[in-house]
């Protein structure tokens, strides 16, 4: 059975989303199609956007440690300039972030997919879910993300993404699976959505248990330990280590179906490759 959540495995859930989307940026060139000049244009028309709602703007690069744009973003979430990654994550609901995750991924997973029937500003990928805002407070947010900029191999490149703030979340539900969509030209794309809803369903993300951890971690201090080196370290038997190793390497055959691993070895050099070991210090 998986560990709980806890606070401290946060940074490895994201590690595993930084690796998924690394794996997927690998030969993004430059963006082509919309010039500075087009670009600098539409992030004006959203600042002058007479705008009543609660709502606030960001855009999200592949190439970009920060938000290369955002608006409004001050007046509703807890932060002081640019967000990176890490400061973004620290705002949604821990309950939902392992969820919030994989819908992502899904949907970056299915812009590569389709990406030669997809074009920048028709399509949108929604998203609802718990977030802080301003005060310490959670609120339903509704996140809408449509492509900005594409490469020559029409993969994406960066995307913009509005947030509508709802109702207060007072968790009184429970945990609520979130559910994603797919709308083109103003209409919702049934076919799309439920292709996307199989992609997030389907494609397993790489979460060991701590057990399987503290092996992973054991191998990568040490690539020559044996199993029973590493059994004597961890408390365990040889035994127990093989089987775990064994069930590691199923789950990553499952969560990078595009690489051959016939061994730990091979993960492991796969896992430093895609920089699966990060430290996200920042997170909080």
């Amino acid at each position: 059975m998986q560990d709980a959540m806890t606070k401290h495995d946060y940074g490895y859930v994201l590690r595993n989303f930084d690796c998924e989307i690394t794996h997927l940026a690998q030969g993004l060139t430059d963006p082509v199609g919309m010039s500075h000049a087009e670009l600098e244009a539409f992030y004006q028309s959203i600042r002058e956007r007479n705008d009543y709602g609660r709502r606030f703007y960001l855009t999200m690069a592949m190439r970009a440690p920060y938000t290369p744009f955002s608006h409004k973003v001050e007046d509703f979430l807890p932060v002081d300039g640019n967000l990176n990654d890490a400061q973004y994550f620290a705002l949604i609901h821990p309950d939902y972030l392992e969820d919030y995750l994989n819908w992502s991924s899904a949907i970056y997973r299915f812009v590569y997919q389709y990406k030669d029937a997809l074009a920048p500003f028709r399509q949108c990928f929604a998203l609802t879910f718990p977030m802080r805002l301003k005060g310490g407070r959670f609120y339903w947010v509704h996140m809408e993300v449509v492509l900005l900029q594409l490469d020559a191999a029409n993969r994406v490149y960066s995307h913009f993404n509005s947030y509508t703030i709802g109702q207060p979340f007072d968790g009184s539900q429970g945990i609520l699976p979130l559910h994603g969509e797919i709308w083109e030209d103003g209409t919702m794309h049934a076919e799309w959505s439920l292709e996307l809803r199989k992609i997030r369903f389907t494609r397993q993300p790489f979460l060991l248990c701590q057990a399987q951890r503290r092996i992973v971690d054991a191998m990568r201090a040490d690539a020559r330990a044996t199993n029973k080196a590493i059994a004597t370290q961890l408390g365990k038997s040889p035994h127990t280590i093989n089987n775990q190793k064994k069930e590691i390497l199923r789950k990553a055959r499952q969560s990078f179906p595009d690489y051959t691993l016939g061994d730990t070895r091979d993960l492991l050099v796969l896992l430093e490759h895609l920089r699966y070991f990060d430290d996200y210090a920042d997170f909080e």
